[in-house]
């Protein structure tokens, strides 16, 4: 459950140790984000390649079901 923000109260300053741990997730969030994009990126590229391929194997098949008929 959350807080209503009318009844939290901020604190303004985090101690040493806070303070560690925040850096510390966002140093991780940052490389996790950055590791999930190249992963984006590698897929993306190989669905290209795939669909690249099977056009590629289209033309070929269909070229040589045009020499084998005659």
């Amino acid at each position: 459950m959350n807080a209503h923000p009318l009844h939290s109260i901020g604190v303004e300053v985090l101690c040493e140790v806070c303070e560690k741990k925040r850096q510390t997730t966002k140093m991780t969030m940052e490389k996790l984000k950055m590791r999930m994009r190249d992963l984006s990126e590698i897929v993306g590229r190989l669905k290209d390649d795939d669909d690249e391929k099977s056009t590629a194997d289209k033309t070929v098949t269909g070229e040589v079901s045009l020499v084998e008929e005659p």
